[in-house]
């Protein structure tokens, strides 16, 4: 009867774990794919500037 639970427990921290992760991985994939959108629209801007 003390496994049920316990399992369930580790189970729940596990899950709460790879929420985390996967929270900050889709965080840094965000922050990576603005930063090239913003250098390339920056590099865009600046290679076709007149004068």
């Amino acid at each position: 009867m003390l496994k049920v639970p316990l399992r369930d427990i580790l189970n729940i921290g596990i899950i709460e774990i790879e929420y985390q992760v996967i929270i900050f991985s889709l965080l840094g994939v965000l922050v990576c794919s603005g930063l090239i959108i913003y250098l390339q629209q920056g590099l865009f801007l600046f290679l076709f500037q007149e004068g």
